[in-house]
């Protein structure tokens, strides 16, 4: 069995059994360097002889003592050293392998340890030497290191002699060094730990059991799992640990290592069966096993790693520690009941804020260092507050430290001297997937109202209800800010405005209209529907693939949530959403819990006014001052729809009032025509003019206060732009020229005709050549029935 004494000289093994022998002797439950020390100079001829050389000859009565000493206590254990090793002695340990491996030595030989301890012996090694020698101390604090050769070095326990003059092979590294990262070895780096002394404690707790001490972290992604293991390496490191596990060893394993290069049958098995022997003995060895649902891959049969860990995990031959996410944990492993029994399961939950300051400000001074940028509390305290607003799709402290880091990082690309809340701002706002740049978000919230009323005509009242909600969430004055940023019930005719105010508020609020997430709620009429939303439950098609709604809030966290037609939702289905109107949370059948706070919600519903005679959207002035969601609700006749305890949950209840025939003109002036004027620009170079009776003809046409705008809007295509494309030459002009017009205009009755007009705009001319058709009328002139 591999193990982590196989590649030492008998020499070697000899002084390790020995200086045990002296541990116990001392009564002392670690073995200390000093030990080792008078273990080599007992044993070791050679060490004596290399100290000679360097004028430092050990006193022959304190070799006699440690004969002595060595007599009368207890024999050592034939197996090789088990007793705990003291963090020092481990570093010289690790340092004796690193020199042998250079040197291209095939075993660790006592020159090596001498060497590799060399100045933590000095102490124990100046009370060894003669008493005579008055500068013996002088002399060993003066003294070189001593020269390693390869003298003396031995054979190796159970290792066949090499033939006279033959070059040693090389020793076959073990499969922990092949395969795993010592985190305790000296050099690595490891993260510093705060706020998580509780945690630390109880896998330590665990680890000194006798029986069960493998433990399973379990928390989201980003709240420090790995970072709590590389803080336990610490303290093993440190020698801050219980006496149980002084000296053990911490090695970090990747699943995936376990399976690269396994291509031959059987190779997987022999990898696995090599690790578990190598743990089994050596039993200071602790195995971090991250990303551990990979250990439990059904659909990997013979070569599923955790058949092969089972029987060792139960015997306690060895420490595991293994971390994963709730979810991953309940999809892989906790159908494995034989697996999971094993472990005791520890639960990281995300730092508070405070937790997450002092977690910044204990890595400040490393990333200051790296980028060369002073990191003063108050920055640090202005990342948090924005990892708190805006990040609220990710956890503590990973967002955290990203931001300050990628913050740190565009300061030093751009070459800043230092560190500004704008540069935070900037980060935090394109993690966020909002739109960098612009007007400021404070700016965007004072003129929102006007910057809304530009884009959706008509409505006064209806956004003025809404950005007054809005105004009162996006600046964190809502009492429970827990809650969405306005949960918003449009109710009016169909065409009146409703989503084109939530595709404003995405555009105005987030910076591009992308941000808004619109469901159909008529798809969702049944009840069984719901499994789109929230997942499907265990056992049926469709487990295990994201939900719908809860990817819509991790996709946009800070964007606009539409669920359009909302009354014609099945009740199941309506319910379903008090939860998240209420605490702003919703889990889906994954066990993942989603964020909605940051998100505005707009529910729809065309449904007419219960009392015609009644004012529009909020009523007259005396009454807008504070009407309820009730009150709306039972004014607009929105309780047969839609559940009582749901409408308590609305922030507002914004009626929509039918277009009239003035707010009908200035949609198809400033919006209809427009949109339609920059598609002709681009391609046609044409630009079309509707004079004031033609508005009047469409308007006689397609203005109604059921239908609203969408009536407009297709009798304006099937009077103007239908005979337009039959007006336009064939084909579009092949180079740019100079901006042509068409003019549309009512002519006699109800009939509309299109006209070219010159550059200048006054007189009539023939319209180019087009495809051939019969006319009855003038060859440059299409009329239309209005």
């Amino acid at each position: 069995m591999a193990s982590r004494y196989e590649h030492y000289s008998d020499e070697a093994l000899a002084a390790l059994r020995l200086a045990r022998k002296f541990a116990v002797a001392a009564k002392r439950n670690v073995c200390a360097p000093q030990d080792l020390l008078h273990a080599c100079l007992l044993t070791t001829p050679q060490v004596r002889e290399t100290l000679a050389r360097q004028s430092l000859k050990v006193a022959d009565e304190k070799v006699r003592g440690l004969e002595q000493v060595a007599a009368a206590a207890p024999a050592a254990a034939p197996s090789g050293p088990k007793l705990a090793l003291d963090p020092g002695l481990r570093k010289i340990l690790d340092k004796a392998e690193t020199l042998a491996t250079k040197a291209g030595h095939p075993h660790v030989t006592p020159l090596h340890l001498l060497h590799a301890g060399w100045a933590s012996f000095r102490d124990a090694l100046c009370l060894c030497l003669d008493a005579p020698d008055a500068g013996a101390a002088a002399r060993l604090a003066a003294a070189p290191l001593p020269p390693l050769t390869a003298e003396g070095s031995g054979t190796a326990s159970g290792a066949a002699a090499q033939p006279s003059g033959s070059t040693p092979a090389p020793a076959r590294p073990t499969a922990l060094a092949r395969l795993a990262q010592e985190l305790t070895r000296d050099g690595v780096a490891l993260q510093p730990v705060i706020g998580r002394e509780r945690e630390l404690d109880d896998v330590i707790g665990v680890l000194c059991r006798r029986l069960r001490r493998n433990v399973m972290l379990l928390g989201g992604p980003g709240v420090g799992k790995s970072a709590l293991v590389e803080g336990l390496a610490s303290r093993l490191r440190e020698g801050r640990v219980p006496p149980a596990l002084q000296g053990c060893r911490v090695f970090s394993l990747p699943v995936g290592n376990l399976l690269a290069g396994t291509t031959t049958h059987g190779s997987f098995e022999a990898r696995m069966r090599e690790l578990v022997e190598e743990l089994e003995s050596t039993p200071d060895a602790i195995l971090f096993l991250d990303e551990a649902h990979l250990l439990n891959q059904r659909d990997r049969g013979s070569t599923n790693p955790s058949e092969h860990l089972k029987p060792a995990l139960a015997r306690g031959r060895f420490r595991c520690i293994a971390a994963t996410t709730p979810a991953d944990y309940y999809r892989c492993l906790q159908a494995d009941g034989a697996f999971v029994r094993r472990f005791q399961t520890i639960h990281l939950d995300e730092p508070d804020a405070p937790t997450t300051l002092a977690i910044l400000k204990g890595c400040a001074p490393d990333l200051a260092g790296y980028y060369g940028l002073d990191l003063p509390d108050a920055l640090l305290e202005h990342a948090v507050r924005l990892g708190q607003d805006l990040l609220v799709h990710r956890r503590f402290p990973d967002k955290g430290l990203d931001l300050v880091d990628a913050a740190c990082a565009d300061a030093t690309m751009r070459g800043a001297g230092a560190l500004s809340k704008a540069d935070l701002d900037a980060v935090a706002t394109r993690m966020a997937g909002l739109a960098v740049g612009g007007s400021a978000p404070a700016h965007r919230l004072t003129t929102l109202e006007a910057t809304l009323s530009e884009r959706v005509l008509g409505q006064p009242e209806a956004i003025r209800a809404v950005c007054g909600v809005l105004r009162l969430c996006k600046r964190r004055l809502d009492l429970r800010p827990e809650r969405p940023d306005g949960v918003f019930l449009f109710s009016g005719p169909s065409g009146v405005g409703k989503t084109a105010l939530a595709e404003a508020l995405a555009e105005v609020l987030c910076g591009d209209a992308a941000q808004l997430e619109r469901f159909d709620m008529s798809e969702f009429a049944e009840p069984h529907k719901i499994s789109r939303l929230t997942g499907s439950p265990p056992g049926y098609v469709g487990y295990g693939g994201e939900p719908e709604l809860t990817r819509a809030a991790r996709r946009h966290p800070n964007g606009v949530l539409l669920l359009d037609e909302f009354d014609k939702a099945h009740a199941d289905v309506q319910r379903l959403f008090l939860q998240v109107f209420d605490s702003g949370r919703l889990t889906d059948s994954m066990g993942e819990t989603a964020s909605f706070s940051n998100m505005t919600i707009i529910l729809t519903a065309n449904l007419p006014l219960k009392h015609e005679h009644s004012s529009i959207g909020f009523g007259g002035a005396k009454d807008l001052a504070a009407p309820t969601p009730a009150d709306e609700a039972e004014r607009l006749g929105l309780r047969a729809h839609l559940p009582a305890e749901l409408i308590s949950r609305l922030d507002a209840v914004v009626a929509f009032r039918p277009l009239d025939r003035e707010q009908a003109g200035e949609i198809l002036s400033k919006r209809l025509l427009t949109r339609a004027n920059e598609a002709l620009r681009e391609r046609w170079q044409v630009e079309l003019e509707l004079t004031a009776a033609a508005v009047e003809a469409v308007l006689d046409a397609g203005h109604s206060a059921e239908l609203g705008v969408r009536d407009l809007q297709r009798r304006f295509q099937e009077l103007v732009m239908q005979p337009l494309a039959e007006f336009l030459p064939t084909t579009p002009p092949e180079t740019p020229g100079v901006l042509r017009r068409v003019q549309v205009d009512r002519q006699g009755g109800a009939a509309l005709s299109l006209t070219w007009l010159d550059g200048s705009g006054g007189s009539r001319r023939q319209p180019p050549a087009r495809r051939p058709r019969r006319r009855t009328g003038p060859p440059r002139t299409m009329t239309a029935a209005a």
